[in-house]
């Protein structure tokens, strides 16, 4: 990954130069010590052979013991602010990655495969939090160590700081030179994973179309097949890092003995000198070894970096300002007039010049075959994708030019799966308006059908995960009366029933049709049974609505 690339992931995590400059000493401070543990216990060594003194090995000793009492807290702190910097990254990145997806166009990111956004949003999210801890602190250690440890041997003996120096240079080269291959390995892994999860998501999604359809088989050799990419890249990946490893040891090894051999023939009587030099070669070098994992880790980030620049290449959302006209009083119809819709900018028109419009207080049905663009009619009226031509009114009021914050405030919709949040059953209720008291709760929970639940004292009941508490019938008719305790005038519902029982169903047609009387409502839905009550029936096909009854 280049410089340019890397500079706006090490900003949104949090890594600052005052950070990479105290991570720069806590590193120096904590290779000095480990170049006193390790040379220092030569050194002892050679004092032990050649001198008698127990003075001198005494104090050479308790320096060792020393610089190791000292190290233990310096090493702990060094982890420790690497991790700390790693949850700082954590909560930053996760913030920045939810503003994102906030200003986004809603459905710009469908054009991102489902498994591919899966990993960007978590695998390839976590592998930049991870940043600090698994790259740029490797890497500042290891440079730190053998910069001074060529310095140390330069200062000793030039002719052994020169080897020193050019070990780790080949080391450099060699290490490096394996970040690009890792990095298009990651690239297959990531790639191949995608694919997995998409294909995995399918599978367990419609098991039961794929195999009325005899396309599961083919399915699970999707993910086979993926799989197995993913595994050989791994492999590949183990080989290279195995190939780097063994080369770097030979050039360790090479330049340790060049270095005894130079000391051999030209500074034989200085034996703890000698030790010295040797041991910060060695040390020196193998420090550079902490390099190599960190490179693994800089190869998925660059792949990371690349899959999450989706979601920051989608096209934003214009500003949600409170500018422009206000929602008008009373009821009024919504007119719909010449509406041309198309899925995105560069595909196919999926509306042509419709126009309709939905009376005040009246329950209309919009029906076509799967895929016919019913959805996407429905977001295009809450102002979530834009029109290609066309209008949608209000009364007189351009609903263009109305604030969506303002829009959304009297416009609700209920999809095919409703999710409850929080808590309690009252904490679900008031996600849609937030001071509503215990009696508003009740009302709209008796309003919806659900008798059951209009009780104060049942207002503090749990919540499931999404609502798990609830049957499917009583969490449509729950997002039935979220939607309405915020008054709306245009209550959109896709696909109220798909799912539930016949019973569950008319129950919930009935709670649907009593909504009328308060707000206009409009259903989308593929099943005739739900037009029986309706004011108007339109239908929707080949980019053509067309009105059947009404």
């Amino acid at each position: 990954m280049s410089h340019s690339s890397i500079r706006p992931w090490l900003r949104r995590g949090g890594i600052s130069p005052r950070s990479i400059g105290l991570s720069i000493g806590i590193a120096l401070i904590s290779s000095l010590m480990s170049f006193g543990l390790v040379v220092g216990s030569g050194v002892l060594l050679a004092k032990a052979a050649g001198v008698h003194s127990l003075v001198v090995l005494a104090g050479l000793l308790i320096a060792i013991e020393l610089v190791a009492f000292l190290r233990a807290p310096v090493r702990f702190e060094e982890r420790i602010a690497s991790h700390r910097r790693a949850v700082f990254a954590t909560v930053k990145l996760r913030l920045w990655l939810f503003d994102e997806i906030a200003r986004r166009i809603p459905g710009s990111l469908s054009t991102v495969a489902s498994g591919q956004l899966l990993d960007a949003t978590i695998e390839d999210l976590e592998s930049i939090e991870g940043l600090q801890v698994s790259s740029i602190g490797p890497l500042l250690s290891a440079a730190t160590s053998v910069s001074i440890a060529i310095v140390a041997v330069a200062f000793l003996d030039p002719i052994a700081g020169l080897m020193c120096a050019t070990g780790a240079v080949l080391l450099l080269v060699v290490i490096g030179s394996s970040l690009l291959p890792l990095s298009q390995l990651a690239r297959v892994q990531a790639s191949a994973r995608s694919q997995s999860a998409t294909a995995t998501s399918d599978l367990f999604g419609g098991l039961v179309e794929l195999t009325m359809a005899g396309m599961d088989r083919v399915v699970m050799e999707t993910i086979e097949a993926a799989e197995q990419r993913r595994s050989q890249a791994a492999q590949r990946s183990t080989k290279i890092l195995a190939a780097v490893t063994t080369s770097a040891g030979v050039i360790i090894a090479a330049v340790t003995g060049f270095t005894m051999r130079h000391l051999g023939s030209h500074h034989a009587p200085h034996a703890v000198r000698n030790v010295a030099i040797i041991l910060f070669v060695l040390a020196g070098l193998e420090a550079m070894l902490a390099a190599l994992p960190a490179m693994v880790s800089w190869a998925s980030v660059s792949v990371a970096a690349s899959r999450l620049s989706l979601i920051t290449a989608a096209p934003v959302m214009q500003a949600w300002g409170e500018a422009g006209k206000t929602w008008p009083a009373g009821p009024h119809a919504l007119v719909i007039e010449n509406l041309c819709l198309a899925a995105d900018a560069q595909g196919p028109e999926i509306l042509h010049e419709a126009s309709f419009s939905l009376a005040p207080n009246s329950l209309t049905v919009l029906r076509g075959p799967s895929g016919s663009g019913k959805s996407t009619l429905a977001a295009a009226l809450m102002g979530l994708i834009d029109l290609t031509g066309g209008s949608i009114h209000f009364g007189e009021v351009d609903l263009a030019t109305v604030a969506p914050a303002i829009r959304w405030q009297h416009m609700s919709v209920v999809d095919q799966h409703p999710v409850l949040f929080g808590t309690t059953l009252a904490d679900a209720l008031r996600m849609a308006k937030a001071n509503a008291t215990d009696a508003d709760l009740v009302h709209v929970l008796r309003a919806s059908g659900l008798d059951g639940f209009a009780d104060v004292a049942k207002l503090d009941m749990p919540v499931g995960e999404g609502g798990a508490t609830f049957s499917g019938g009583e969490l449509r008719r729950i997002a039935i009366a979220r939607a309405l305790l915020r008054e709306p005038a245009i209550l959109i519902l896709d696909e109220p029933t798909v799912g539930l029982d016949a019973e569950q169903a008319t129950n919930l047609l009935a709670t649907i049709t009593h909504c009328r009387e308060t707000t206009t409502v409009l259903i989308i839905t593929h099943e005739p049974e739900l037009a029986i009550a309706a004011d108007q029936t339109l239908w929707l096909d080949d980019g053509v609505v067309s009105q059947l009854n009404g």
